[in-house]
């Protein structure tokens, strides 16, 4: 698997997930997103491209074929 930033160019295939309701009953319970919400949502990734941290796009390393997104993100540090 290998990370890269979001592009425009993926918003069909972040449609096709947001639109799953197998896929968002891990994100909100099971409601799927309309084709308008995925791009909003796409909207917001692309503003976390520039970051470290953020939203990035999973791909199979040989074909670059689209696994899915995640996100990255700062945990506050712990004691322990």
């Amino acid at each position: 698997m290998k990370l890269r930033p979001p592009t425009i160019a993926d918003q069909e295939n972040i449609y096709r997930l947001g639109s799953s309701v197998a896929v968002m009953k891990h994100i909100n319970g099971g409601i799927p997103q309309s084709r308008a919400e995925a791009q909003l949502d796409l909207q917001k990734r692309l503003k976390t491209a520039a970051m470290p941290l953020g939203y990035w796009i999973a791909e199979t390393i040989d074909t670059s074929e689209f696994i899915g997104w995640m996100g990255l993100k700062q945990l506050d540090e712990s004691p322990n």
